[in-house]
């Protein structure tokens, strides 16, 4: 059964699930933050995340304005998190 509309329960079900996995990893990230050991696998995450979103959006012709502002945030955000991912990178001795 296709989800119908912006209105549809199926698509608002969709929509808050996404909403949690997001919160989610950004909840990971904001531990990372304090606890050594996560970094990695925080910032693995974030990356796949707002990776893929930024894949998928860039493949979708037609999206609203609202959709490209939050593509255009996590193209900033991705950049912060390399900038992260290197301040954090194990340095040689």
């Amino acid at each position: 059964m296709p989800i119908t509309g912006p209105g549809s329960a199926d698509l608002t079900v969709l929509l808050r699930h996404r909403a949690v996995l997001l919160g989610l990893v950004g909840a990971c990230l904001l531990c990372a933050a304090f606890i050594p050991s996560l970094r990695t696998t925080a910032i693995t995450a974030g990356a796949v995340s707002m990776g893929s979103f930024l894949l998928l959006s860039l493949s979708t012709p037609g999206l609203n304005e609202a959709t490209t502002r939050v593509a255009r945030i996590d193209m900033a955000a991705i950049a912060l998190l390399a900038v992260a991912a290197i301040l954090t990178w194990p340095k040689s001795t």
